[in-house]
Formats: structure tokens, C-alpha cells, sequence
């Protein structure tokens, strides 16, 4: 005699607890974030200013400055420490003796703020190319 098993009850998975780690994690990225917006960079300049770019590059134009970003605001440029605001009538100053492009270096200390301030100051003046290293 052939005795048939009855077939098993799938309990359905409940879905409530899964919405209740899902709005925790939630409300905790939400509040160890931060929302301070630092300054942005406009990396993209206009075509009239590439045109002339590029006219200046054809030149021989001799590569010559170092500005080395540390951390807590620290900033050297050719191993003269700078401060902040004053970076870019000190890169003017290179431009004015010939000088067009330029070597951005970081330090492993450095933030990205420190950075970031950095190529403000930097946008600002007159060199036509900067590279950043690490």
C-alpha cells in the first residue's frame, strides 16, 4: 500500500522587518553625512581661450614651476612657501619671466580642500597648463 506524504506549506517570507533595517540603514547614512559643500572647479574654459592656449604652447615655452600643496594649508612654490591667496600673483610672477606651464605635486598629508584651493588660486593666474601628481 502506497502512502502518499502530504506536500509541504510554504510559509510566505515576511517582508516587515526587511523595510525596518532597510529605513535604518537609511536614517543612519543620512545622518553621518556631511553636507558641506566645499568650493567647485570649473575645469572647462572657453574656445577663445584654447585658441590661445594653443598659439602660446607653439612657442618654446619653458616648464618651470613646482607647487607643492601640504597638508593644514601649507603651499610652496619652487620651495618658497606661499600662502593661499597669494598663489596666483606668484605664479604671475613665473608667467611674466617666460614660464607657461607647471607641476602641481602632492603631498601623502594633503587633503583634497587643500587641493581644491590650491587650483582655485592656480585658475587664476596667467599659466596656461598645470599638472597635478602624487
Amino acid at each position: 500500500m502506497r502512502i502518499e506524504q502530504p506536500a509541504p506549506v510554504r510559509k510566505p517570507l515576511p517582508l516587515t522587518p526587511l523595510v525596518d533595517v532597510v529605513f535604518l540603514l537609511l536614517m543612519y547614512f543620512m545622518l553621518s553625512s556631511t553636507f558641506t559643500r566645499f568650493g567647485d572647479l570649473d575645469m572647462l574654459k572657453s574656445s577663445a581661450t584654447q585658441k590661445q592656449q594653443s598659439t602660446t604652447e607653439d612657442k618654446a615655452a619653458k616648464p618651470g614651476v613646482i607647487l607643492v600643496v601640504a597638508a593644514g594649508k601649507s603651499y610652496r612654490i619652487n620651495g618658497v612657501e606661499t600662502a593661499t591667496a597669494d598663489i596666483a600673483t606668484a605664479l604671475d610672477r613665473f608667467h611674466d619671466l617666460g614660464v607657461r606651464s607647471g607641476v602641481v605635486v602632492l603631498s601623502p598629508t594633503a587633503e583634497v580642500q587643500d587641493l581644491v584651493s590650491a587650483l582655485e588660486q592656480a585658475r587664476r593666474s596667467k599659466l596656461s597648463a598645470l599638472t597635478v601628481m602624487q
